[in-house]
């Protein structure tokens, strides 16, 4: 899905020329394996899941915490990447972000 849009200061006078903007659908994660790894990262992971290939996502990462990591392989319904390394033992939130967010 996909609009026009255009811009305005005031709220009267708007730009002649528009812009696309496009919609997606969140991803969705639904397992990471596995689910731990040493501190030094590099931990080939698999996470499952649905949208990741969304038509309108653009950079879609992986956060870690507050790590971002690219996927090596992705498929609609999988993501393929190495965990990346960490300063202190213990657990993370692994999340999955639509462009760049």
């Amino acid at each position: 899905m996909w609009y026009n849009v255009s811009v305005t200061l005031d709220g009267d006078f708007k730009t002649n020329q528009t812009g696309v903007f496009k919609y997606y659908r969140n991803p969705t994660m639904e397992s990471v394996s596995p689910d731990l790894g040493p501190v030094t990262g590099a931990t080939n992971s698999f996470i499952t899941g649905k949208g990741f290939n969304e038509t309108n996502i653009c950079h879609l990462t992986v956060r870690y915490g507050h790590t971002h990591v690219a996927p090596t392989l992705m498929s609609d319904t999988e993501l393929d990447l190495n965990s990346p390394p960490v300063t202190v033992p213990g657990e993370v939130v692994v999340s999955v972000s639509g462009n760049g967010q």
